[in-house]
C-alpha cells in the first residue's frame, strides 16, 4: 500500500507570497524565479515521495533546498522520506529544520513530535505536540500523543486531561479510550478505569489487550470472577497472547483452582520459556499445592516421594526464575524458606 503523506499548502502559500514580496528589478525577479523553482521541484519530490521512490524523492529536495534554503516544504519532505527508510536521526535534522523554518506549520510539529518519541527523546516531543497543539487545538493526534508522551513520564493526571480533550474531538476512538482507561489505572482510579475500559470494548470487543487491561484491574480490586472471565475472552481472540494466559493462571491461583493454574502457567511458559514471572508463578503453584496436600486435616499426607517431588519442582521454578531476572528478594526468600 502507498503511503499518502500531508503537504503544507499553507507552507507553499507563504514562500510563494515570501517570493512575491521579494519582486523588486532583476534581483529580486531571481529571487522570486528560484523561489518558484524551489517549490516546483519540493512538489515533485512530494510526488516521487507517494510512488515510493525515495531516492529520487531526496534529491528533489535536496535541490529544492540549494535554490531556496528556506524552504520548509523541502524539508518536510525529507524528514518523510527518511522516516520512510527507516532512518530516524536524518529525519529528526529534517524536521527541526522544517520547524524551525516555518514556526507555524501545526503538521511539521506534530511530525517533529513522532520522530522524538521514536527515539525516546519524550520531553522534547511533549515541547513539539504542545507546539503542534497551541497551533491547532483541534488536532486529534496531537492530543492523543501528548496523553502518551504524559504516561511514559509518569504523569497519568495529566495523560488523563489531554485523552479527554483528544475524546472530545473524537468520542468514538477506542485507543483514546483505552489509554485513558491506563492512566486512570496509573492513578489508583480503579471504577474510572474500567468504565474507560469498558467504553473502548463497546466500540471494539475484539481487543485482546484492552481486554487484558480490564483483566488486571479487576484483579487490583479483587474481582476474581469478571477477571477470568475477560482473560478467558483475550485468550479466544488471540491465543498466543502469553500475558492473557499468565495473567489467568494468576487470577486461578488467587481463587484456589491450583490444578488449572498450574496448567495455565505451563500453558504459558510454551509460549514463553524465558518468562521470569510465569516460572516464579509456578513455583508458587507447585508449593501452594504441596502445602494443601500436606495438611492431614484436607487428605491424607502425600507420600515422602510426591511431597518430595512437589517441592523440588517448585524450587527448580523459582531457580528458573531467578536465572533469568536475580532481582526477585521475595523469590529468594521463599527459596531461603523452603530449602
Amino acid at each position: 500500500m502507498k503511503r499518502r503523506f500531508w503537504v503544507s499548502t499553507r507552507s507553499v502559500l507563504t514562500v510563494a507570497l515570501s517570493a512575491v514580496a521579494l519582486l523588486g528589478g532583476c534581483q529580486g525577479f531571481r529571487r522570486a524565479q528560484s523561489s518558484s523553482s524551489a517549490i516546483s521541484t519540493a512538489l515533485k519530490g512530494m510526488s516521487l515521495l507517494e510512488q515510493e521512490n525515495y531516492g529520487a524523492a531526496l534529491e528533489q529536495f535536496d535541490r529544492a533546498v540549494e535554490l531556496n534554503p528556506q524552504l520548509a516544504l523541502a524539508y518536510s519532505g525529507m524528514g518523510r522520506v527518511y522516516l520512510a527508510m527507516g532512518q530516524l536521526e536524518p529525519a529528526l535534522k529534517a524536521y527541526q529544520q522544517a520547524v524551525k523554518t516555518d514556526p507555524f506549520n501545526s503538521q511539521d510539529a506534530l511530525w517533529l513530535g513522532k520522530v522524538y518519541q521514536r527515539v525516546s527523546r519524550v520531553r522534547d516531543a511533549v515541547r513539539a505536540y504542545l507546539h503542534a497543539v497551541d497551533l491547532e487545538p483541534a488536532s486529534f493526534e496531537g492530543q492523543l500523543n501528548l496523553g502518551v508522551c504524559y504516561m511514559e513520564l509518569g504523569e497519568p493526571g495529566r495523560s488523563i486531561e489531554r485523552f479527554a480533550k483528544a475524546l472530545e474531538l473524537d468520542p468514538d476512538s477506542t485507543f483514546a479510550y483505552s489509554n485513558l482507561g491506563a492512566a486512570y489505572d496509573m492513578t489508583g482510579s480503579y471504577d474510572n478505569a474500567i468504565r474507560a475500559y469498558k467504553e473502548a470494548l463497546e466500540r471494539d470487543d475484539k481487543q485482546p489487550m484492552v481486554l487484558v487491561n480490564l483483566g488486571t484491574t479487576y484483579l487490583k480490586q479483587e474481582q476474581f470472577n469478571p477477571a477470568e472471565s475477560v482473560f478467558r475472552k483475550a485468550i479466544e481472540i488471540n491465543t498466543s497472547l502469553w500475558v492473557a494466559h499468565e495473567r489467568l493462571a494468576y487470577c486461578l491461583y488467587r481463587q484456589g483452582k491450583l490444578d488449572e493454574a498450574e496448567r495455565m502457567y505451563r500453558h504459558t511458559l510454551d509460549l514463553n520459556r524465558d518468562l521470569p514471572t510465569a516460572h516464579a508463578g509456578l513455583g508458587v503453584v507447585l508449593m501452594a499445592r504441596y502445602l494443601k496436600t500436606a495438611a492431614p486435616s484436607t487428605q491424607p499426607a502425600p507420600t515422602t516421594s510426591e511431597a518430595v517431588n512437589l517441592q523440588k519442582q517448585a524450587r527448580e521454578q523459582w531457580e528458573r526464575s531467578l536465572k533469568l531476572n536475580p532481582d526477585q528478594p521475595v523469590i529468594k526468600q521463599f527459596l531461603e524458606m523452603h530449602h
